[in-house]
């Protein structure tokens, strides 16, 4: 019964857990909810653009077509017709299309020949959209600007053909932008959504914001995104950083795609076009943050049946980790975790013994490892302050000491050749010598004698270091015989030269008392040649 208790609850956990799927499922459900979701919203701006870019084509192929069928007129295009005849037709044109502001007629030299209102300012043989007409090709200008009143617009222009064909003039028709800004301004996309339109030089030719008509839309990589493909969507931020999203379409008329190169972007804020899709992710998280909280609960109730004893037998564990053998655990549960309170209880009691025994055994081995490390000590201390250096090496002949006096003698860092092989400490100087004398291996004890410097000559002297018949390393020993050295070359010297300082002096007095005795300088009493003789 005790095993049933624990394993339901186990069981118990795991359908807990169960709940884990439904947060993915939550999850998922956002993904895909949300794809379509912007899916819908980029088509609705692109077909939206595709509206208003049909209005705007509609409005430029109207400019277009009616300077056509004016140039086509037959009065315009009579060469007997007067100027009179001419600028009332074509003033009874512009009040029948009434989308024209002017209309010019000018001839092929670029001068006007008549106007309905002069409005035009500049010289029309230098715009290509006149060269054009005067070549036979209708053409329409690009938005510019005008003085006097201040005004952009549009011009289009075509050739005025005789009855022969030949072309006589060109007709131009001037069109206030008004007319294209409001079919662009009247497109409102929820609260913050606008139109405008980019032309191929990447410019504002329309835009709710006026003072931004005919300037560069600066926006990163925006220009490059709209004009690489005929719709879609394009995704900026905007001069206030507000991530903007817009749905972009093209002219379908290749003419005017050509001349004007016109794209109509419908733009939203991404936080006003995708609101639909933020509300439903916040529900989604309600949701989940529900159920996670619900989850919470359950965890607390459980740990009450489960957690709580299991915490008492971690804080007896931490009792026992740190020398308390002394903890008991209380724990009445009726199941396993009951079973294993009660083996952890009888694991301490057995510990305690133990322990016992063993600070006994602790004691006395303490008590050896002192001893020890005092004899260690003190051989430390004899080797360190030992008056010879000494150079000591393990059974693979790697140096592993080295005292102060050998690092004196021999003029080196000790950290630099410590635990080295002997063959590699040839590779300093000062220590190449003690290398080529007892070589790659320490064999055999011997002593010599080795000339270091001329003020330094030591004693080099190797011995096997052994433990009854085990060889634990050599021992080299470097004793300093530079003053016996110096004292013998100083006793051969006084020798050598005391002997050569007397030589000259004896045999002067030799001769001397030689010359005495002969009797070459004078006669001495008897007395006196005994004293010379003994001499």
């Amino acid at each position: 019964m005790l095993n049933i208790a624990l394993r339901k609850k186990i069981i118990f956990l795991f359908l807990f857990f169960g709940l884990l799927p439904l947060a993915v499922t939550f999850f998922l459900t956002i993904i895909q909810i949300q794809k379509p979701l912007r899916e819908t919203v980029n088509n609705n701006l692109t077909s939206l653009a595709d509206e208003v870019i049909g209005s705007v084509e509609k409005t430029a192929r109207a400019i277009y077509a009616d300077v056509e069928l004016l140039s086509a007129n037959p009065l315009i295009r009579s060469n007997e017709a007067s100027n009179e005849e001419k600028l009332s037709e074509i003033k009874r044109i512009q009040d029948f299309y009434g989308i024209f502001e002017d209309i010019t007629l000018i001839d092929l030299k670029g001068n006007v020949i008549i106007s309905t209102t002069y409005k035009y300012r500049g010289d029309w043989k230098n715009k290509q959209w006149y060269q054009e007409a005067k070549q036979g090709k209708s053409s329409i200008s690009p938005a510019h600007i005008i003085l006097g009143p201040y005004k952009v617009i549009l011009s289009s222009a075509a050739p005025v053909k005789d009855a022969g064909g030949k072309i006589i003039a060109v007709a131009a028709g001037q069109v206030n932008m008004e007319t294209i800004w409001e079919t662009v301004n009247d497109i409102k996309v929820g609260n913050k959504g606008f139109a405008f339109i980019i032309n191929k030089e990447g410019r504002f030719v329309a835009h709710p914001e006026k003072e931004k008509i005919l300037a560069p839309a600066s926006y990163p990589y925006f220009n490059e995104e709209i004009f690489s493909e005929n719709r879609g969507i394009v995704n900026y931020a905007d001069e206030n950083k507000e991530k903007m999203i817009g749905g972009f379409a093209s002219f379908s008329d290749p003419k005017l795609t050509e001349q004007l190169g016109w794209k109509i972007i419908i733009a939203q804020p991404e936080s006003e076009a995708f609101a639909l899709v933020s509300t439903f992710q916040r529900q989604v998280i309600i949701i989940f943050l529900g159920g996670f909280f619900l989850l919470l609960i359950i965890s607390y109730l459980l740990s009450s049946k489960i957690v709580i004893p299991l915490k008492k037998l971690i804080m007896a564990t931490k009792k026992v980790a740190v020398g308390e053998l002394d903890a008991k655990i209380k724990i009445k549960t009726g199941d396993e975790i009951e079973d294993l309170a009660k083996s952890f209880n009888q694991m301490a009691k057995d510990l305690k013994k133990s322990r016992d025994s063993l600070i006994d055994m602790l004691e006395d081995v303490e008590e050896a490892q002192g001893k020890a490390e005092e004899e260690k000590n003190k051989t430390l201390a004899i080797i360190t302050n030992f008056a010879d250096g000494l150079l000591v090496f393990d059974v693979e002949n790697n140096l592993s000491l080295i005292n102060a006096q050998a690092v004196k003698f021999l003029n080196i860092n000790s950290n630099d050749i410590i635990n080295r092989p002997i063959l590699e400490l040839s590779a300093f100087p000062t220590v190449e010598p003690i290398v080529r004398l007892v070589g790659g291996e320490i064999r055999k004890v011997f002593r010599k004698k080795v000339q270091f410097t001329e003020d330094l000559v030591l004693e080099i002297s190797a011995v096997p270091i052994m433990r009854k018949e085990e060889k634990l390393g050599n021992l080299i020993i470097l004793h300093d015989v530079t003053r016996e050295k110096m004292i013998e070359r100083i006793k051969s010297e006084f020798i050598s030269i005391a002997s050569h300082q007397l030589r000259t002096p004896l045999s002067v007095i030799k001769w001397t008392l030689k010359m005495c005795l002969d009797g070459d300088l004078g006669k001495f009493t008897q007395e006196q040649n005994n004293f010379l003789t003994k001499t």
